[in-house]
């Protein structure tokens, strides 16, 4: 079980990474769909380059977390490292599962733009799913 979720997790983070670097480079309109808007439509900030790279290194480097806990690669890290690491992820996940109070998160009281639904159906029980998985990779 642990193979398997830190593989899956490996993969997803992987992907986001990827994703996070065409945004940067594409300068792709899309990003905007996943940006949180207020009640009049409007994004509340505008994703520069630099935090897409940002993104794609944290990613990034939680794909590598996961692949130095299930050791696929195999470094001189010591395992309450590797934990500590995995515990930042789960936590930062948690953390984005509850929210900001206004525009994501499961506390959110804006509910009803295009953003605020996709974030109620995918981002909110993904978050909650990563956060709890990682959690479950440490006590195992």
């Amino acid at each position: 079980m642990e193979f398997v979720l830190s593989l899956l997790h490996t993969i997803i983070f992987l992907f986001l990474s990827i994703l996070h670097l065409y945004w940067a480079i594409s300068n792709d309109p899309g990003v905007f769909e996943m940006i949180p808007t207020d009640a009049g439509g409007r994004t509340i900030w505008k994703p520069r380059p630099i935090w897409l790279f940002l993104g794609a290194f944290m990613f990034y480097a939680f794909a590598m977390v996961n692949m130095f806990n299930e050791e696929f690669i195999n470094l001189v890290i010591s395992k309450k490292v590797i934990n500590v690491a995995m515990a930042v992820i789960a936590l930062a996940f948690f953390v984005r599962f509850v929210g900001d109070f206004r525009y994501v998160g499961i506390s959110k009281t804006l509910r009803t733009s295009p953003f605020a639904r996709r974030d109620s159906r995918i981002y909110v029980p993904f978050c909650l799913v990563m956060s709890l998985s990682h959690f479950l990779l440490i006590l195992l």
